[in-house]
């Protein structure tokens, strides 16, 4: 669309109607856009990665979310949905770019991969910096503690009456999480990595770590030999209320047509239940499966 109330059809049918001379101009303007401040022509991210056959992803190599496995393929939740979407869209490769989490938006704005394909909790201080597809999965809180759960930690509110500390993610949500239930900043240990967060607990430096039930327990069977435990899924609560909280693919905001397209594919395969067929294998559920009236906006605005 032109104006919001031109389509392209309509500019070409205008341009014959002059002599052809809108014709060409019509066409550009439709796939590109000016880039603010330069005036410099930017194509439509869409049109470019049909074009180009691929589309570059920004990952955190947090099984089982995104990751590489140990033959160094891009494997887990997302890049398993991403890649039948992309490949519906036309675009058969998933080009990976390696990064820690708290890179990943960054990455992504300044132009270093076209999506962040990581799982990522759509939450209402990222929706401000990019934009989101509708939920691919649901992901319940958990933590990794010693085995026998030795301080019984099983919510954020335990934490903060217990004074026990806990490791985080960095750039992740857990941190607010347990601020919120009214733990201290000095409880809170941020590491760059799942696996930096088991070691920790099993030497004692922390009492727990904390991410989604999904993501420990792939850790912890991914160390099979370590003696932790995950403790049993639950929903965080901000201000008395809970917070389920549901995880997406994050495009550049100025991106809505590339994000709108994979939309469309990403319900094409919850409606037909393909979706759970492609995230079954990484040790999701049914109830990993978004509710259909959980919508991305509510997300972005509770």
């Amino acid at each position: 669309m032109i104006d919001g109330t031109w389509s392209r059809r309509d500019l070409l049918k205008r341009g014959a109607a002059a002599g052809g001379l809108l014709a060409v101009p019509g066409i550009l303007v439709a796939c590109q856009r000016t880039q603010p401040g330069t005036g410099e022509s930017v194509q439509n991210t869409l049109d470019k990665i049909k074009e180009d056959g691929k589309v570059r992803i920004g990952f955190a190599n947090e099984g089982p979310y995104s990751y590489k496995d140990a033959n160094g393929e891009l494997v887990g939740e997302a890049p398993a949905v991403h890649a039948e979407v992309f490949k519906a869209l036309g675009v058969p490769e998933l080009e990976p770019f390696l990064t820690d989490f708290g890179s990943l938006i960054p990455g992504l704005v300044a132009n270093r991969w076209d999506v962040v394909t990581a799982g990522m909790f759509i939450l209402p201080d990222r929706c401000q910096q990019a934009l989101f597809s509708e939920p691919e999965y649901r992901g319940d809180s958990a933590f990794l503690v010693k085995e026998g759960n030795p301080k019984k930690i099983t919510t954020y509110e335990d934490v903060a009456q217990k004074k026990a500390t806990i490791g985080v993610l960095s750039g992740a949500v857990e941190a607010d999480y347990a601020e919120s239930a009214g733990a201290s900043t000095s409880q809170l240990k941020t590491f760059e990595s799942q696996q930096d967060g088991l070691e920790a607990v099993v030497a004692g430096r922390i009492d727990a770590f904390a991410l989604t039930s999904p993501s420990l327990k792939y850790t912890a069977e991914t160390n099979a030999d370590a003696p932790v435990e995950v403790t049993k899924p639950f929903i965080p609560t901000v201000d008395g209320k809970p917070l389920p909280d549901y995880g997406g693919a994050a495009f550049r905001r100025r991106d809505t047509e590339l994000r709108d397209a994979f939309n469309r594919e990403l319900a094409k395969l919850r409606d037909s239940g393909r979706l759970l067929e492609l995230i079954k294998p990484y040790g999701f559920t049914e109830l990993n499966v978004p509710e259909s009236d959980v919508t991305t906006q509510q997300l972005c605005n509770r």
